[in-house]
């Protein structure tokens, strides 16, 4: 598993939980997301943890920038997996907001 050093919550839940599934499951396992209850495979598990990963990355640059929250949104930092993720429980913005007022702390 990769060795982390936790300081917010996307860290510590998000990032760090991923790679622990990432270690236990293989192509085979049928992973059940516990917001939705919906059957993933271990291929979007993978795709989940590459975005947060990059969106991680990209708000840390943004917030060493000292970038507003709402100058970050118009950046779109999600674009590239924005149609991917559709469907998913929150809009882009949200997710940014989520990210960017966690690693602002």
């Amino acid at each position: 598993m990769k060795n982390i050093t936790v300081k917010s919550f996307l860290g510590a839940l998000t990032i760090s939980l991923l790679w622990l599934v990432m270690s236990l499951a293989n192509q085979d396992t049928k992973i059940i997301a516990g917001h939705l209850g919906v059957v993933v495979s271990f291929a979007e598990i993978q795709q989940q943890l590459e975005m947060f990963e990059a969106v991680s990355g990209r708000m840390k640059t943004f917030i060493a920038q000292r970038k507003a929250l709402s100058e970050v949104l118009a950046l779109k930092p999600t674009a590239e997996f924005d149609a991917a993720r559709a469907a998913g429980a929150i809009t882009a913005d949200q997710f940014v907001t989520l990210v960017y007022t966690d690693l602002w702390r």
